[in-house]
């Protein structure tokens, strides 16, 4: 075949290529033409048989036409619509998204023909269309031909004339303050033979019957065909348009035309596929303000579509009053689901009410707190062992443990064999693993495999892997997501064991959990492991935070030395330690002023890394704690104000708060931190200091005096409420 020049020809033969890129193909009589059943340029509804081998195309040049779409043009067109079409260098040629300009108007008067063609004013009042109707919708005639294609017309093969009914698309504007009207496509429908024709053909789609709409009005009907539009505003006087391709599609372009529309009547055929249609179109349209419209008013039978009712001498006006729009809660939809569709379940529990099954738990502590000894005191009970404190009844299940600290040999066994664990009940993962995509396919697995009752990693931080950074929100929620769809969708109650920051001027165990709050936040069930400062053979469990009910009372347990050298865990009932207890240890150290609670807040908040000061003031709002305290408590504790400029981007695009320099009072360091605590804190390769010769003139100048006044440039930003936290003049 013949390549269009200045393009490489493809190595493909021309039926070849046809037959894979549209499927279905025949060689027309003449053999020197492909016929496709369904031509990709065609728009509207494919599948009907009338619809259907239009398109031909040329088997050496490989020239198309379609005889529905009126679309042409050379085989480099062809393969253009595919995507692959190349230049003569093999590059890609650059894709740009075509520009629809309005076309010419329509200058042939095709409304003025139909006066002297009877046949097509026969054709319409056959329909029952008014004279006025028609006047009134601009509907014209004309004769033209068309090839006839279909396997079973006795026609076939034969280019025939037909007399047409012509339906204008006509657009509206206004000049030197007169309205004007202009049309700028004719769809040509012959009245003896099911097809159409578009002149001139392609681009953008238009509305029939928009002209009719009058200014200001509120409310319109949309049906699938012209004639239908027709009938609906003839026997209501409701203001009716037709969509261009029928019940095929409704581009964005149209819709954005109904936006002054505050009802939208939606008449499309009462049969499968208008139905299905419907649906979808409610949803573009809007499905408040859209009214489905069913003309065999939930029949099996009668009229289908709006020009049917008209000439069977149905009642419009109740098909319009019975209309309603469609109710989206009651459609599907993968995504959303209606809470009145939701089964109600109670929430199940493996330990009540501290660890709850189908949902994620934290274990926290600080290093030597007995956290191990914790999990697998409850691991033993669950395996079949002896119960735990208020839940003596738990039903004997596979527990799952990934722990990353201990031996399994040396440590886990003997203390479960201690505890009194079924040891058959008791799985330990023995190959490394980690929380991302071929992680959790290993972690399905062995849910899958085993249906455990409780699985536990032992601690978080191994299992998050080195590209996850655990102080980033963004980075650790959908982790811990992907934990919670397992844990619901296996009913296994799920045990994160994790450490705690090195803040010990905190008593809350939600702010000195290591890694982003988001960690916390994530957890329904947070249990804090710690030992009695004064009795270190002492310790309890602290139900530092649930979501789903009441806190359980604190527990008690105790370690102590087995003969062979081995501790030994036992449970010694409620316990009166506090979170300060295991936590702080010394009550005389601890201070109950404000300005104290402002400096535990912003120790705990900041441990972990810098914080947005926007956040900051946010949480501290929520904890009642007033500003000018917080301000305060900043001052007191040397915390620094660094500006945030983006790359790219002028001015400064907010603030962090950053914990100075370890002193002698032994607060973090954010600003320099030791090589080993690199795991510790996050990395913000955003926030980039001020580089203004003016704002700073030694690297001790990123960091600003929070108490001075404002005299640079940055007097124009707007953060009115925080002058002291602004780059200031050395």
């Amino acid at each position: 075949m013949t390549a269009t020049k200045g393009y490489n020809k493809t190595t493909e033969g021309t039926e070849s290529y046809v037959r894979r890129t549209c499927g279905e193909i025949k060689i027309a009589s003449s053999g020197n033409e492909i016929n496709v059943k369904i031509c990709p340029f065609c728009q509207g509804d494919t599948s009907k048989a009338e619809n259907q081998w239009k398109l031909y195309v040329n088997r050496m040049s490989g020239a198309f036409n379609c005889h529905r779409c009126n679309a042409k043009g050379s085989f480099f067109d062809f393969t253009r619509k595919f995507g692959d079409a190349t230049d003569c260098n093999n590059k890609p040629k650059a894709s740009k998204k075509k520009a629809f300009n309005d076309p010419p108007p329509i200058t042939k008067d095709y409304p003025n023909q139909l006066s002297s063609n009877m046949r097509v004013r026969e054709y319409l009042k056959s329909r029952g269309l008014s004279h006025e109707t028609i006047k009134k919708y601009s509907v014209g005639a004309t004769n033209e031909e068309f090839r006839h294609e279909a396997d079973d017309d006795p026609l076939k093969g034969q280019t025939v004339n037909h007399d047409c009914v012509t339906f204008p698309a006509i657009m509206i504007f206004e000049k030197n303050g007169k309205r004007e009207e202009k049309t700028v496509r004719v769809k040509l429908r012959p009245i003896d033979f099911k097809t159409f024709r578009l002149k001139p053909g392609g681009g953008r789609s238009y509305w029939f019957g928009l002209q009719t709409v009058p200014n200001g009005a509120q409310e319109i009907c949309i049906t699938e065909g012209e004639i239908d539009a027709m009938s609906v505003n003839q026997k209501t006087g409701i203001p009716a348009i037709s969509l261009p391709d029928g019940a095929g599609s409704l581009s964005d372009d149209l819709v954005t035309t109904l936006d002054p529309f505050k009802k939208i009547f939606l008449w499309m055929d009462d049969d499968e596929t208008g139905r299905e249609f419907s649906t979808k179109f409610a949803e573009k349209l809007g499905f408040d303000r859209t009214y489905i419209v069913k003309t065999r008013q939930g029949k099996n039978d009668g009229p289908k579509d709006a020009n049917e009712l008209l000439m069977g001498g149905g009642d419009f006006m109740s098909a319009v009053q019975a209309s309603a729009p469609l109710d989206p809660t009651t459609l599907p939809d993968e995504e959303v689901i209606c809470i009145d569709d939701v089964k109600e379940e109670d929430i199940t529990y493996l330990w009540p009410p501290y660890i709850a099954k189908g949902k994620i738990t934290l274990i926290v502590g600080d290093p030597d707190s007995g956290k191990t000894f914790v999990t697998c005191a409850i691991s033993a009970a669950v395996s079949g062992g002896p119960g735990l404190p208020n839940a003596n009844n738990i039903e004997p299940k596979r527990v799952l443990i990934c722990n990353a600290e201990d031996g399994v040999e040396d440590t886990i066994k003997k203390r479960l064999k201690w505890m009194g664990a079924n040891q058959r009940n008791v799985l330990c993962y023995n190959e490394p693993v980690q929380f991302d995509e071929p992680g959790f396919v290993k972690i399905e697995e062995k849910l899958r495999k085993y249906q455990p009752a409780l699985i536990v990693f032992d601690p978080l931080q191994s299992f998050l892997g080195a590209k996850l950074d655990m102080s980033q929100a963004n980075e650790t929620r959908p982790a811990l997501r992907r934990l919670g769809d397992l844990a619901r969708k296996y009913n296994c109650a799920i045990v994160l064991v994790c450490h705690l920051n090195k803040n010990s001027l905190v008593d809350n165990a939600v702010y000195r959990i290591l890694g982003s709050i988001d960690i916390p936040g994530a957890s329904r069930s947070i249990l804090l492991v710690g030992k009695d400062k004064s009795d270190s053979n002492n310790g309890a469990i602290i139900h530092s935070k649930s979501n789903l009910t009441s806190k359980g009372a604190t527990l008690g347990f105790r370690i102590s030395p087995n003969p062979d050298g081995t501790a030994k865990f036992e449970w010694t009932g409620e316990s009166k330690l506090t979170q300060f207890d295991l936590l702080i240890g010394k009550r005389t150290e601890r201070t109950s002023d404000r300005l104290n609670e402002a400096k535990e807040f912003l120790l705990a908040i900041l441990a972990t890394g810098p914080m947005n000061q926007t956040e900051v003031k946010k949480e501290a709002e929520a904890q009642n704690i007033a500003e000018t305290t917080l301000r305060r408590a900043m001052k007191e504790l040397g915390i620094k104000s660094r500006p945030i400029r983006e790359k790219g981007k002028p001015g400064i695009q907010g603030w962090i708060w950053i914990l100075p320099i370890a002193n002698s009072d032994g607060l973090g360091n954010h600003e320099k931190q030791s090589e080993h605590d690199d795991h510790l804190n996050p990395t913000f390769d955003h926030f980039a200091p001020a580089q203004d010769s003016d704002a700073q003139s030694s690297d001790n100048c990123e960091y600003r005096d929070c108490e001075a006044e404002l005299v640079n440039e940055t007097s124009g930003l707007n953060d009115v409420n925080d002058v002291n936290t602004r780059p200031l003049v050395n």
